[in-house]
């Protein structure tokens, strides 16, 4: 596969596809983090990556949210730190979410 632009796709087993190319959020403030992320959209990008240990979550999905391009059209990844690995922990924090995210697909290695 050749990457045509920042937009093309890798087809994942499952059918979804994922962009080639993505922004990442580590090293990024928080709050430096919704404009850096709203610009990365407003350029084009529709892979956003980021982490529970990068503290910038919440601004991550600030700036999605206020984009104003379609959730659908963002493949959006993040990282679960060391405290929330295992099954039951990981259940409780994402099935804490108060913001209407929700997990399309869980990769566990």
């Amino acid at each position: 596969m050749v990457m045509q632009n920042h937009q093309t796709r890798v087809m994942l087993a499952n059918g979804v596809g994922i962009p080639c190319l993505g922004f990442g959020t580590w090293k990024t403030p928080a709050e430096q983090a919704t404009a850096s992320v709203q610009h990365a959209l407003e350029a084009g990008y529709r892979h956003i990556d980021t982490a529970t240990a990068y503290n910038n979550e919440a601004a991550v999905g600030a700036a999605i949210a206020l984009s104003g391009v379609p959730r659908e059209e963002i493949f959006l990844t993040s990282k679960l730190w060391n405290p929330y690995q295992g099954y039951q922990s990981n259940w409780t924090l994402l099935s804490g979410l108060s913001n209407g995210c929700r997990p399309i697909i869980w990769i566990c290695t």
